[in-house]
């Protein structure tokens, strides 16, 4: 009996931690601010040739590299 109930509180707890997502919550990020400026960003600064490839967090988020690097558009 202990172990029955062990499984229907795993089972929801499992259910509550981790939800299965909907179809309506997989295009949230379209919503975001952000997603929308960075489509808009790489519309703008279309790569020809790519001698730097960067990656980066929040802290280098934001910044404009082009002109840092001297690079022209």
């Amino acid at each position: 009996m202990k172990f029955l109930s062990l499984v229907i509180l795993l089972f929801v707890l499992s259910e509550t931690i981790f939800p299965k997502s909907s179809s309506a919550d997989s295009a949230l990020y379209e919503y975001n601010p952000l997603y929308r400026q960075h489509i808009e960003m790489y519309k703008v600064y279309k790569t020809k040739r790519a001698d730097i490839v960067m990656l980066g967090n929040s802290i280098t988020h934001g910044t404009n590299w082009n002109g840092l690097l001297g690079e022209k558009i």
